[in-house]
């Protein structure tokens, strides 16, 4: 009987949708598309730093914690805005 084999994917193996302006040809739309293809795998995250890894990439990391320290006290933000629906 033939033996089960893994498959695994690559590290970096992600799906994504970019766009580009309607003012570039379809050439140099594929060779943006190319370009983004090869810098997008440096800011991968990693499994053991970010659970959503690899498809959130460290500079969303960055902005998601930023966007956080300036909301400030989630508790108190999830009351401010009980009270204002309730207003």
């Amino acid at each position: 009987a033939p033996k089960a084999t893994a498959v695994t994917a690559p590290k970096a193996t992600a799906v994504t949708a970019p766009k580009a302006t309607a003012v570039l040809d379809v050439a140099d739309a594929g060779t943006l598309a190319d370009k983004v293809t090869a810098a997008l795998p440096r800011y991968a995250s990693e499994p053991h730093k970010e659970h959503r890894a690899p498809q959130n990439l460290y500079p969303i990391k960055g902005l998601e914690a930023a966007l956080r320290r300036r909301l400030g006290d989630q508790r108190l933000l999830q009351r401010a805005l009980r009270k204002a629906s309730v207003n």
